[in-house]
């Protein structure tokens, strides 16, 4: 079992606090906030512990002599801020504590006693705007929302277990080009020229400020405007008319853009990866 803390961002909500000190550096009953998490860590017996660090890194040099925690820097934090420290340290999500070092922590909450994917809250009242757990009775997670009330908010702590390690590593890998592999082809029922065609005009109609009803639209045309049903149930009363239908359609978007039939919401990747990597990934797509 190891820890790894998240430390590289700019802290921007926090300014002018911020302007000369990482978020994770400020104190609280003078003692960095950072270092509560790690001597809790410790505590636990704990010692494996990775700190993700970039803006005004330096500042945290000197906890590797004082508490002998690893120091990974991400170079990137401004462009891709936790999405890059975790791909960083992709190698060691198994089996680990992944901690927000933003979070003041005023006690221990750590086991050494969880195996399975854990996320941890804290039970909050009156709050506004805040981030709160949504779980049924087998205290399983069904949705995060923001809401003003009392109730579990987010705490900034979650163990991953090795399965749930394996499922975001591959998620960060759709965002990365070095991690970044095809493995699926475009549907059976799509020909090549086809799929070379629908890329073409979702280049030809893509807007990265589209909504997803609009996103959504323009694949609806590009599919009808090709012989493809609007809707599977459409295709599927009557196959002969068509040659397939607007899933099929998007599965060729999908596949180009994150090398999967299966996957997360198109529409939501592409916000993440921003419109220069949208753009390149579906022009160098090759069928």
């Amino acid at each position: 079992m190891r820890a790894i803390i998240l430390a590289a961002g700019l802290g921007t909500r926090l300014r002018p606090m911020t302007n000369s000190t990482p978020k994770a550096l400020i104190k609280v009953k003078d003692k960095p906030l950072v270092e509560y998490q790690i001597e809790y860590l410790k505590e636990k017996g704990i010692d494996e512990i990775i700190v993700v660090v970039g803006y005004l890194h330096e500042q945290f040099d000197y906890l590797k002599e004082k508490y002998n925690v690893k120091i990974v820097l991400n170079d990137k934090y401004a462009e891709y801020n936790n999405f890059y420290s975790l791909y960083l340290v992709k190698d060691y999500l198994s089996d680990s504590y992944v901690i927000d070092a933003d979070n003041y922590l005023f006690k221990n909450m750590f086991r050494t006693d969880v195996t399975r994917s854990t996320y941890f809250s804290v039970y909050r009242e009156d709050c506004e705007n805040e981030w709160f757990l949504l779980y049924g009775d087998d205290y399983k997670v069904q949705d995060i929302i923001v809401d003003s009330k009392s109730g579990r908010i987010l705490s900034g702590v979650s163990f991953w277990d090795k399965p749930t390690a394996e499922q975001i590593v591959e998620f960060i890998s759709y965002f990365f080009d070095d991690m970044f592999a095809r493995e699926d082809e475009i549907p059976a029922e799509v020909s090549a020229e086809d799929a070379r065609e629908i890329l073409k005009k979702y280049m030809e109609s893509y807007d990265h400020a589209d909504d997803q009803s609009q996103w959504f639209d323009k694949i609806r045309n590009i599919a009808v405007e090709l012989g493809y049903a609007a809707k599977p149930k459409d295709y599927k009363k009557n196959p002969e008319d068509y040659k397939g239908h607007v899933g099929h359609v998007s599965t060729v978007i999908r596949s180009a853009l994150m090398g999967r039939a299966q996957s997360p919401d198109v529409w939501c990747i592409q916000q993440i990866m921003g419109e220069d990597m949208t753009r390149r990934r579906i022009t160098s797509y090759e069928i």
